[in-house]
């Protein structure tokens, strides 16, 4: 009978793990799940989130975004980097994570202290104890190391003890040693910490190319030494003339045959791409993607490149294709254009429209809100995209700041390209896949009773919102994203004071009318375009409409 108690114990207490509709099993049922983020001594931070199996591309854009929510953004010292089941058992990968469990501690890359672990344990499971009591028990064994002999081991990261080194006590695979690793001297200053592996910094230096093949060298021709007469110096110079012409005419149609690489999918070598393309500084990365600076070696055109990583898309592929289609039949000044795309044995090569500015992200970071002139051109700017896409009946599926990039003109002038079609869709019926980013959804994703073009006229009017007064209309104060999603379904809207104070009417109409809750009710991109206040506001920027540079005009 003890035994019995003792394994009850372990089991889990009744937590609300799925979202309703759909079957249990379904990977297209969202799941609730809870993460504790222990960061020091009583300090937590804990964020419900509402996750689609389906949605998740990998397990490093899942540990990226659960950062996100719980406001440690990538580049954060504590971002959070690994979690464990609230039984110190390590989520190794996605499907490990859907695994059934509906709590989880987030940790970074140091080791926790106990007491942080076990307040995390109390935050999730307060009315649990005996649950608690044996989860702590776990993590116990796993923290705290061994009493006895410690001998000094040498490692990439410094002196780990016997236990560590081992992977015994810690259950972690021990990190490779190079060579040249000596034994530390002095006090065992990591010692109880676990051993994780060195993180792999980014080369900054140019690397010399291993696949660089060796070129003939092309010299002047020998000349005779001795003495030479008239009629053979002109049969000569005759002869030079000939053969730099046949040179120059080889070159040129060398240079014709390498520029000309396939676009239609078919796999090109990696020293065809460079020697296509001069791949600068990276401006930008994702998920399973980077994006660089590029400027083609035969005319110094300036584009990006999004250099996408096959591995990283194993059960995704279909996402690459669905962008590439979309975006090749496209062609607008307000959207990011896409020139073509190349394919290598291990990665895909975008080569898109360069815009300069950064992204609207960036901005708002920088200025923190924008007078209503530049809001209300950026809402045009996005408005005439959107009414493009969706005569196509194209939905984006991700508007957001972070897709948007900044064109800065001449005129001192910023404008808005729409992005990142790698959610995109050709709408035909009512859809019911949960995704998106939870500050911009609509209410009839989370509601799951069908959505379509008008989401993402919901998430402009979330930019709006952001752009007029610096923060987003629906938030939660301890990051909640079970709280946020209630108060989306319920879109009780508020204009506080002071940060709403001098802002005009108009623009408050018109955010109203894009945060409706009702589909049929919120405005689309051309009545958005006619709404008096866009009219007003833009009027002082119409020359600039009429000079958009046409981008049908590059070749490539």
């Amino acid at each position: 009978m003890a035994s019995a108690a003792a394994t009850r114990t372990h089991l889990p207490p009744p937590f609300p793990v799925f979202h309703t509709r759909h079957a249990e099993q379904s990977a297209e049922r969202p799941r609730l799940v809870t993460v504790v983020r222990p960061c020091g001594h009583s300090t937590l931070r804990k964020v419900t989130l509402l996750l689609n199996r389906r949605s998740v591309v990998s397990y490093e854009q899942l540990l990226s975004d659960i950062s996100e929510a719980l406001g440690l953004p990538r580049w954060h010292r504590a971002r959070v980097t690994r979690l464990y089941t609230p039984h110190a058992r390590e989520v190794r990968g996605v499907c490990d994570f859907f695994r059934g469990e509906a709590a989880f501690l987030a940790l970074g890359k140091s080791r926790p202290e106990l007491r942080s672990v076990e307040e995390a344990l109390e935050e999730l499971f307060p009315q649990h104890s005996c649950y608690r009591n044996d989860a702590l028990q776990a993590w116990e064994r796993r923290v705290i190391v061994k009493v006895g002999a410690r001998k000094i081991i040498s490692s990439p990261i410094g002196p780990l003890t016997q236990e560590e080194e081992l992977g015994e006590e810690l259950d972690t695979p021990p990190p490779p040693r190079c060579r040249n690793c000596k034994p530390s001297e002095g006090p065992n200053l990591r010692a109880g910490r676990a051993p994780f592996p060195p993180v792999t910094r980014k080369q900054t230096g140019n690397r010399p190319n291993d696949q660089e093949v060796e070129k003939p060298h092309v010299g002047p021709t020998p000349r005779h030494t001795g003495p030479i007469c008239r009629f053979e110096q002109e049969s000569l110079s005759q002869s030079e003339r000939s053969s730099s012409d046949s040179k120059q005419e080889e070159a040129r149609t060398k240079q014709e045959v390498i520029f000309d690489l396939p676009s239609n999918g078919s796999d090109v070598t990696l020293s065809d791409i460079e020697r296509c393309y001069d791949i600068g500084r990276m401006v930008g990365d994702g998920n399973f993607a980077v994006v660089h600076e590029c400027r083609r070696r035969d005319n110094g055109e300036a584009f990006a490149v999004k250099i996408v990583e096959h591995s990283k898309l194993i059960g995704r592929e279909h996402m690459m294709q669905n962008e590439l289609s979309l975006l090749g039949s496209l062609s607008h000044p307000r959207v990011v254009r896409l020139f073509t795309h190349h394919h290598t044995h291990t990665h895909s090569y975008l080569v898109m429209e360069m815009v300069t500015g950064g992204d609207l992200f960036e901005a708002i970071a920088e200025r923190g809100k924008f007078p209503e002139e530049e809001a209300g051109l950026m809402v045009c700017d996005v408005s005439e995209a959107l009414k493009y896409i969706h005569s196509k009946t194209i939905v984006h599926r991700d508007l957001k700041p972070e897709n948007l990039l900044v064109e800065c003109s001449s005129d001192g002038v910023s404008r808005l390209k729409l992005g990142d079609f790698g959610l995109a869709m050709v709408v035909t019926e009512p859809i019911f896949t949960v995704c998106g980013t939870p500050t911009y959804v609509a209410p009839e994703i989370l509601l799951e009773t069908g959505y379509g073009l008008p989401v993402d006229m919901w998430a402009l009017g979330v930019i709006l919102y952001i752009l007029l007064c610096g923060f987003p209309p629906f938030r939660s104060r301890d990051r909640d994203q079970g709280k946020l999603f209630q108060l989306i379904r319920e879109a009780h809207l508020t204009f506080l004071s002071p940060y709403w104070d001098d802002i005009s009417d108009g623009a408050r109409g018109l955010v109203r009318a894009l945060l409706q809750v009702d589909p049929t009710e919120r405005l689309t991109a051309a009545q958005t375009l006619k709404h008096p206040w866009i009219q007003t506001t833009t009027d002082q920027y119409r020359p600039f409409h009429s000079n958009e540079i046409d981008i049908n005009n590059l070749t490539i």
